[in-house]
């Protein structure tokens, strides 16, 4: 699970960016050259979503192991 997905929308005429995780990089760059290609687009909204993930600790009565623990080969 990454810790953030990042995607630009131009306010101007709507068009986005595409989103990619855990660096807001691409979706930066994507708005200058948006500006460049279209230089009446000039205002951006940066769209960021992140991840909490919880669990309850070892000895709460809501803790099942069996539960909590992922398939073989799926990182935590």
């Amino acid at each position: 699970m990454p810790d953030a997905i990042y995607s630009m929308e131009c306010v101007a005429c709507g068009a986005e960016s595409g989103a990619t995780d855990n660096d807001a990089g691409p979706a930066q760059h994507w708005s200058l050259s948006h500006t460049g290609r279209s230089p009446q687009c000039r205002v951006f909204k940066l769209h960021a979503e992140t991840f909490w993930r919880t669990e309850p600790s070892r000895g709460n009565p809501y803790a099942d192991v069996e539960q909590r623990e992922p398939p073989s080969g799926v990182p935590r």
